[in-house]
């Protein structure tokens, strides 16, 4: 299988609270406006961090492995 290459450079992470249902997200925004990924939505703002924090340790191993810029 052929290897995709993927350039991401310094991703934007955004950590919000809908309004309306009070749960947490995050967002990847590439620019200013443009949304690249989001989460689903945690209770609480710890779970939210939890995750962001997991999705920087990946993008960094892929970025290890050479599998994206």
């Amino acid at each position: 299988m052929d290897k995709v290459r993927v350039i991401i450079r310094l991703p934007k992470f955004e950590i919000y609270q809908n309004e309306n249902t009070k749960e947490w997200y995050w967002r990847i925004k590439v620019g200013s406006d443009i949304v690249a990924s989001s989460s689903e939505g945690y209770k609480n703002h710890s779970e939210c961090l939890k995750n962001v924090t997991s999705v920087e340790k990946h993008i960094k191993y892929l970025r290890e492995n050479d599998l994206i810029k």
